[in-house]
């Protein structure tokens, strides 16, 4: 008798167990699905046709920035406080961070310039070009503390922080960590 109370308890306990590590762990590591074509060739969202094709599903990170700063290049799930009011502007985004807070960011000649020197995208994106477009686009932003600048990898389509400003850091939700889908992709996302 004392046996098979024991073995219910010990199952109980796992079972329980098992619960609260699937919650904790859905709620670090959450999917997301990327729609639209502003981080192409990285990653790529859903699109129509005759053949529709099915967008990215990453898994984003929510602890990554808990235990350690944002860095530059990282690709990160943001939700704006402000398109929360507005119709035309979605109010999560995938973005890539390449302002940290103090710099001084410009756009010139299709190349990234922070504090006045150039800052080319890392491989394999080194090929990347930013648009010089919109109200922070055009001119130089220098950004406070707690402020982050960031853009998306497909510069003509982005609407980002060109458009919105510097992002606050209580805006970014987390890092994308996994490509999960398609699987062909499977993968670290850089």
């Amino acid at each position: 008798m004392r046996n098979k109370r024991r073995r219910y308890w010990l199952l109980l306990w796992v079972l329980a167990s098992l619960a609260i590590l699937t919650g904790a762990l859905r709620w670090i590591l959450v999917p997301y699905r990327i729609v639209g074509s502003s981080m192409a060739p990285t990653l790529t969202g859903e699109e129509g046709g005759i053949r529709p094709v099915a967008g990215d599903i990453v898994l984003v990170n929510r602890l990554a920035y808990v235990f350690g700063p944002c860095k530059r290049w990282d690709i990160v799930v943001i939700r704006r406080k402000e398109a929360a009011t507005s119709d035309s502007l979605s109010l999560e985004n995938v973005k890539r961070i390449v302002g940290l807070p103090g710099e001084t960011l410009s756009i010139r000649d299709g190349a990234l310039h922070v504090n006045g020197s150039r800052v080319d995208y890392p491989y394999p994106h080194s090929s990347l070009y930013a648009v010089s477009k919109e109200k922070f686009g055009l001119v130089p932003v220098t950004l406070k503390e707690n402020e982050y600048f960031l853009l998306g990898d497909n510069s003509y389509l982005s609407a980002d922080s060109r458009r919105w400003g510097p992002i606050q850091r209580e805006e970014i939700q987390g890092r994308v960590a996994l490509r999960l889908f398609p699987l062909r992709r499977f993968g670290s996302v850089r």
